[in-house]
C-alpha cells in the first residue's frame, strides 16, 4: 500500500506510458523530476469480433532481426525500470510467461524463432538486455467486456459495419505492404503512430450506442483496472516503465492514465 502514495495527491506519480524525451546527446530527459514515464507501445494483436487481423510477421525473413534490434534500440535508450504486458497478474498465464522468458534468457540463439509472439519476443528480447528478471502482467478480466460486446455487435446496422470494416482494413492493407517488403521496422512504426491508434479506438468506440452503455462502461471498467494493476506494480523506485498492449486499448489506456494521473506523461513509440 506504501506505493500507491504516489498515485494520490500532490505525489501522482503514476505509469504514465513515457518513452524517453532525448536528453543532451544519450540520457533520458525529465522535464519534471517528480514525473513517472511510460512508454506505450502496441503490438499486433487481432480482435476477432471486429474482424481486425494484422498480418502475421515472418520472423524467418531476412532483416527481420536487424528491424527488431532497431526497434529495440529505442526502448533501451528509454532504460524502463520494469516491462509490462497483456495478461492477468498472478494467472496461469501470467506465470507460464515468465517460465517461457526464463528459457528466452538461456536459449537466446533461437530468437528468430522462439518465442513465437511478437509482443513476446519484444518484451522478452528487450528485458534481457536490460537484465531484468521478470515481465509484469497488467490486463484485467475481459469475460464481461467480451460479453457485452458481442451483444453491442449484433445490434449494429449494416452501414455501420461497413464503416466499421473499412477503418479497420485500410490499417490492415497498409501493414501488409510493408511486410510483403520485408519491412517490419516500417510496419511497427505505422501502427505505432498516434494517428492510427486514435482511429482504432475511435473504431472501436463506434461499436457502442453511447458511453453510457453497457459495453462501453465494462470497457472502461477494464481499463481502470489495468492502470490499478500498474500502480499496484510500480514503487517510487520505478520512473520509466513500459507497456505493451494490444493495439485497440492503447488510447484509452493513455487517456485513462491522463485522467487518473497529476504527475506522469504518455508516449507513443513516435515520441521516442
Amino acid at each position: 500500500m506504501r506505493y500507491l502514495t504516489r498515485f494520490s495527491g500532490v505525489y501522482v506519480l503514476f505509469p504514465t506510458f513515457f518513452l524517453f524525451l532525448a536528453c543532451g546527446d544519450s540520457s533520458p530527459k525529465r522535464q519534471n523530476v517528480s514525473e513517472l514515464q511510460i512508454a506505450m507501445l502496441a503490438s499486433f494483436a487481432s480482435s476477432p469480433l471486429l474482424g481486425f487481423e494484422p498480418p502475421q510477421v515472418n520472423k524467418r525473413s531476412d532483416g527481420f532481426s536487424d528491424d527488431l534490434e532497431l526497434i529495440l534500440s529505442k526502448m533501451i535508450e528509454f532504460q524502463p525500470k520494469k516491462i509490462f504486458i497483456e495478461s492477468i497478474p498472478g494467472s496461469r498465464n501470467c506465470d507460464a510467461i515468465n517460465k517461457e522468458f526464463r528459457s528466452f534468457v538461456f536459449n537466446q540463439d533461437l530468437i528468430a524463432e522462439y518465442p513465437s509472439d511478437l509482443t513476446r519476443q519484444l518484451g522478452f528480447r528487450l528485458a534481457s538486455k536490460l537484465g531484468h528478471h521478470k515481465l509484469f502482467c497488467s490486463d484485467a478480466s475481459r469475460k464481461q467486456q467480451e460479453q457485452y460486446d458481442q451483444e453491442a455487435f449484433l445490434q449494429l446496422g449494416g452501414d455501420e459495419l461497413r464503416g466499421l470494416n473499412h477503418s479497420l482494413k485500410r490499417i490492415e492493407k497498409t501493414l501488409f505492404d510493408y511486410l510483403s517488403l520485408g519491412n517490419f521496422a516500417h510496419a511497427f512504426e505505422f501502427l505505432n503512430e498516434e494517428e492510427q491508434l486514435l482511429e482504432l479506438q475511435q473504431t472501436r468506440m463506434s461499436l457502442y450506442q453511447n458511453r453510457e452503455s453497457k459495453a462501453a462502461l465494462a470497457w472502461g471498467e477494464r481499463n481502470h483496472q489495468i492502470v490499478e494493476n500498474l500502480k499496484r506494480n510500480t514503487s517510487e523506485a520505478d520512473d520509466r516503465i513500459l507497456v505493451i498492449f494490444n493495439s485497440m486499448n492503447l488510447y484509452d489506456l493513455k487517456e485513462e492514465i491522463e485522467r487518473d494521473s497529476l504527475d506522469s506523461q504518455v508516449l507513443f513509440f513516435q515520441d521516442l
